[in-house]
């Protein structure tokens, strides 16, 4: 089941679309990554970040996949901020050993 709220809304001038989305069944079609190929190609001067994170894909388990829409292709890059999951985002904060950012 896919649960999500968009919105569209002009700043200063620019159209800014925003996506919320929880997707928890595997089999089913992930509509937000058929939307942002659709926008990457149809409108090619949009720019944005599709963070997903699968604990169910097997390579992929304990990283945030990042997709970039960029002049008129989506992209898929290395997450640099939030992954590995378990050690950037789940672990106990430590004031010995605090995050590196």
């Amino acid at each position: 089941m896919t649960e999500g709220q968009g919105t569209l809304r002009s700043y200063n001038g620019l159209e800014s679309f925003t996506l919320a989305v929880q997707h928890n069944h595997k089999g089913e079609p992930f509509y937000p990554l058929d939307l942002f190929t659709w926008v990457a190609q149809h409108s090619t001067g949009s720019y944005g970040l599709l963070y997903v994170y699968d604990d169910k894909d097997e390579h992929e388990h304990n990283v945030f996949q990042i997709y970039v829409p960029k002049r008129g292709q989506l992209l898929k890059q290395a997450d640099p901020f939030l992954s590995p999951y378990p050690e950037e985002v789940e672990r106990d904060y430590d004031p010995e050993n605090p995050p590196i950012d």
